[in-house]
């Protein structure tokens, strides 16, 4: 059975139905009584925890954790991911750096030095 939209939900949720009052006739005259309100209320279903689900949000947490002993680069101090450069001075403490980290979007042409070390060579 498929579940209803949350846009269905929302509006059964919010739903007043408008019942005719019960003396009203054709041959009547134009009385009118008030409407009677029925409001209907739509629960949410509940996500089941389970054990298999427990281990299921482990195991992904646990394909993202870094290796503790994987090396750390760039000015953030993380670990090798993405799109990275690498400073071509020889004596740089980091080598490699996240293109966001420092503010670039494609691979630099001809030789590129990172912050600190573009400061200290001048």
């Amino acid at each position: 059975m498929a579940l209803p939209s949350v846009r269905a939900r929302e509006v059964a949720a919010n739903a007043t139905i408008l019942a005719p009052s019960a003396h009203s006739t054709k041959k009547q005259k134009k009385r009118r009584e008030p409407a009677i309100e029925l409001s209907v209320a739509v629960n949410e279903p509940m996500e089941v925890v389970t054990e298999e689900t427990m281990e299921t949000e482990e195991s992904i947490e646990d394909e993202w954790a870094p290796e503790p002993n994987e090396p750390r680069y760039c000015l953030c101090n993380q670990v090798s991911y993405g799109d990275m450069v690498a400073c071509d001075n020889p004596d740089c403490l980091l080598e490699w750096f996240h293109f966001a980290c420092v503010d670039i979007t494609a691979p630099p042409k001809g030789k590129w030095y990172c912050p600190r070390c573009a400061t200290s060579m001048k």
